[in-house]
């Protein structure tokens, strides 16, 4: 047996203690593995691309990804200090303005789902004034590019 046959049931005997070990996240632990083999030249992005998902469904997820990691980092919470102020309709066309740019590169629920927090938390405008025109802004972003919508993506992808 070849040492690549080896590492490979060795992986695979730990995939296995892993999932009877933490049976409650399976997926994290599916995940994990697939770096592992990935990372170990086992397989190639491309192989694990076209099996595993659709380029549409990966390329929409890796954009929520970077959209929760924004909404991790201080960037929003330093925007939000730009965006809201005590003057309402200026408030309003800031956020659309930068809701709608945002949603043209990244995917407009993501947006949305990022910015929430940052509109829920400011203190100078009520956030029943913000969610509709944010909400309208996203949809109207997303439509601009491929990768604004989730349906757009899907859809060139078949």
């Amino acid at each position: 047996m070849t040492l690549a046959a080896t590492g490979l049931l060795g992986l695979l005997l730990l995939l296995l203690l892993a999932l009877v070990r933490f049976s409650q996240h399976a997926a994290s632990v599916f995940g994990a593995m697939l770096l592992c083999l990935l990372a170990a030249g086992f397989i190639n992005t491309n192989d694990m691309l076209r099996s595993a998902a659709n380029s549409g469904l990966a390329t929409l997820v890796l954009l929520v990804i970077i959209s929760y990691a924004l909404e991790k980092t201080s960037l929003i919470r330093r925007l939000s200090r730009y965006l809201f102020t005590e003057s309402v309709r200026g408030s309003i066309c800031r956020t659309v303005g930068f809701t709608a740019l945002a949603s043209s590169v990244l995917n407009n629920t993501a947006v949305v789902a990022a910015m929430l927090n940052a509109v829920m938390a400011n203190n100078k405008v009520p956030s029943s004034k913000l969610l509709i025109p944010l909400s309208y802004a996203a949809i109207f972003g997303g439509t601009l590019t491929l990768i604004g919508t989730s349906t757009n993506l899907i859809v060139h992808s078949m």
